[in-house]
C-alpha cells in the first residue's frame, strides 16, 4: 500500500492501466494493488501508461477485465480536451466529489481536480470498477443464455424420443445457470461490503455511483429475474426428460413381459396339443 501511497502522492498527471487478472504478475508487469477473493479469486494490477497513449486509445478495444484511469490535476487546462470527448471515451457518467470532478465510464475512470485524489477513493474506484465488471460479464452471459433457451422451451411440456438426444445439451445450460446463480450470489455482498468500509466523502462518491450504473434499480433486479426464468426454464425441461425417460422404460419393460407371457402361453399351448396328439 506504500507504493500506492507514493503514486497518489506525485504532483501531475497520473495515466495508468488498471487490469484485473487471475494470477499475481511479476514485479516487471506491474504493480499489484489488491487481491479480490469474492465473487472469483483474481488481482488488481496497475501498470503506468503515457498519457498520449491514453488519449489517443492505442490500445484500441479492452476487454472487461481492464480499464484506464487518469488524474488531471487542474480541470481548466482539460477543457478542450473534455469538450472533445477524447478524456472520457465515449459516453460516461459524471461526479462531483469537490474539489474534483469523476468522469466514469467501464472503460476509463478520469478524475479532474485541484487536490490529489485520496488513496481511499482511489482503491474504491478500482473496487468499484472490478465488482462491476464481473456484473457485466454476467449480464453478458445471461444475453447469450437467452438467445439459445427459446429453442429449449418445446422440451418444457412435449416430449419425445428424438428429444433424449437433447438431454446432454440440457445438463450442460443446468450447470452454466448454477454456475451463474452462484457467481451472482457472490457478488452482491461485495457492493454492500465496499460500501460500508468508506468514510462519508468516499461512501458519497460510490453510492452516487452505484446509483448512476444502476447497479441496484435494474441490473441486479434484472439478472435475478433471468437467472430465475431460466433456472425454472431447464429444472422443467429436465422433469419432462426424466419422466418421458422412466415412461419409456417402463413401457419397454411391460412390452417384454407381455411378450413373455404370451410365449408362455404359446408353449402350454403347443404342450397340451402335443399331448391330445399323442393320446389320439
Amino acid at each position: 500500500m506504500d507504493q500506492i501511497s507514493d503514486l497518489l502522492s506525485t504532483k501531475g498527471i497520473i495515466s495508468c492501466r488498471i487490469r484485473f487478472v487471475r494470477e499475481a504478475p511479476s514485479e516487471t508487469k506491474g504493480t499489484v494493488l489488491k487481491k479480490f477473493l469474492e465473487p472469483q479469486v483474481y488481482f488488481a494490477v496497475k501498470e503506468d501508461i503515457p498519457l498520449e497513449r491514453l488519449l489517443k486509445n492505442e490500445d484500441g478495444a479492452r476487454p472487461s477485465e481492464e480499464f484506464h484511469f487518469l488524474f488531471l490535476p487542474d480541470v481548466l487546462s482539460t477543457a478542450g480536451l473534455e469538450k472533445t470527448g477524447s478524456i472520457s471515451e465515449g459516453p460516461s457518467i459524471e461526479l462531483l466529489a469537490k474539489p474534483n470532478k469523476i468522469i466514469w465510464n467501464p472503460h476509463r475512470v478520469v478524475v479532474l481536480g485541484s487536490e490529489e485524489i485520496s488513496e481511499e477513493t482511489f482503491m474504491a474506484l478500482v473496487e468499484f470498477a472490478f465488482f462491476e465488471s464481473e456484473l457485466r460479464k454476467l449480464e453478458s452471459k445471461l444475453n447469450e443464455y437467452f438467445l439459445i433457451c427459446p429453442n429449449d422451451i418445446p422440451l418444457t411440456h412435449g416430449v419425445g424420443l428424438s428429444d433424449l438426444r437433447r438431454q446432454a445439451h440440457v445438463n450442460e445450460m443446468t450447470r452454466h445457470i448454477t454456475s451463474s446463480r452462484m457467481e451472482f450470489v457472490r457478488l452482491i455482498p461485495c457492493f454492500d461490503n465496499l460500501y460500508g468500509k468508506l468514510t462519508p466523502h468516499t461512501k458519497r462518491i460510490i453510492g452516487e455511483l452505484t446509483e448512476k450504473t444502476r447497479v441496484w434499480d435494474d441490473r441486479t433486479e434484472a439478472v435475478e429475474d433471468k437467472l430465475e426464468f431460466l433456472e425454472d426454464l431447464y429444472e422443467l425441461a429436465n422433469d419432462r426428460l426424466t419422466e418421458f425417460r422412466y415412461f419409456r422404460k417402463e413401457f419397454t419393460l411391460e412390452l417384454w413381459i407381455i411378450v413373455l407371457l404370451v410365449l408362455e402361453l404359446a408353449v402350454m399351448l403347443w404342450e397340451v396339443s402335443a399331448i391330445f396328439s399323442h393320446s389320439s
